[in-house]
């Protein structure tokens, strides 16, 4: 599966089986074969899994999103540097509900609640308008992560500019 939803406002979203790549996105190859390679008989990643070394080249590109239960929600655990810079405002400890949908919306919440209950690999794809001036096209990656192996308890996401 690939491409299965695009909004008025140009955004892409995308799932992929667990094994399958998201050759859609070459330029994430690399973080989905760090990925890949933490996966043991078929089992998801724990968070745990990886070393701040298996995220050379992504450094601040990172967020780590802790899934929530009544109702669906994502909360942040982590928000990198570049993504503060990015969006001009730090979200680690907050969830995506409590932002009142400020960088996602609710079509975000789904995607990611899709990729929840198919146990898919995710990637999304569109402009963001920048600091009232510019607009800037990114690119998300979503891998999801458990703790048990079994159940996704985590979203590791990055992102990309397409320049």
């Amino acid at each position: 599966m690939a491409l299965y939803a695009t909004t008025d406002d140009n955004w892409k979203y995308y799932r992929y089986d667990l094994n399958e790549s998201a050759s859609d996105f070459p330029h994430f190859e690399s973080l989905w074969q760090r990925w890949q390679n933490k996966r043991i008989d078929g089992k998801l990643p724990a968070w745990r899994d990886f070393d701040l070394e298996d995220f050379r080249g992504w450094y601040g590109f990172i967020i780590v999103y802790d899934v929530l239960h009544n109702p669906f929600d994502l909360k942040y655990r982590l928000f990198g540097t570049e993504m503060v810079a990015l969006f001009q405002t730090e979200y680690t400890g907050k969830t995506i509900r409590e932002n009142n949908f400020d960088i996602e919306d609710t079509q975000d919440l789904d995607h990611f609640e899709g990729l929840l209950n198919q146990r898919k690999i995710g990637a999304s794809s569109g402009p963001i308008y920048w600091d009232n001036r510019d607009w800037r096209n990114l690119t998300f990656l979503d891998l999801p992560l458990s703790d048990d192996g079994d159940v996704i308890t985590h979203f590791l996401t990055t992102v990309h500019e397409i320049k």
